[in-house]
């Protein structure tokens, strides 16, 4: 079901919400960029934690505020490893939008034959 501009609506879902495309990004971006500054560092630390041993100093909450101040200061592994969810869900986006739009061979080869 397309969306009209010229009625300003959008379609609907199930439960009657407007399906804004950019309102779907937002939440998105904002949902991605949450796991990378919340849920990575906890997955990073209780990973390399049996590993590598403890993280010095405060442990986890050290950790996490390391890499707030690596983002604050612009370093750029602190801020890869943020953006990582984000980019990661674009290049699957990407990949399925261009594997979907590509045609088949027998297509191909036949309306060349054709034309």
């Amino acid at each position: 079901m397309a969306y009209s501009r010229t009625h300003g609506s959008y379609p609907r879902n199930r439960i009657g919400m407007s399906l804004n495309p950019w309102k779907i990004e937002l939440i998105l971006t904002v949902s991605l960029l949450a796991i990378g500054l919340l849920v990575l560092p906890l997955l990073i630390y209780f990973t390399a934690a049996p590993v590598a041993g403890e993280y010095p100093g405060e442990g986890l909450w050290g950790l996490m505020k390391h890499i707030w101040g690596d983002l604050g200061r612009g370093r750029p592994f602190a801020w890869l490893m943020v953006l990582c969810p984000y980019l990661f869900v674009q290049l699957l986006r990407l990949g399925f939008v261009s594997w979907r739009g590509q045609r088949d061979v027998t297509q191909v080869t036949d309306s060349e034959e054709t034309g």
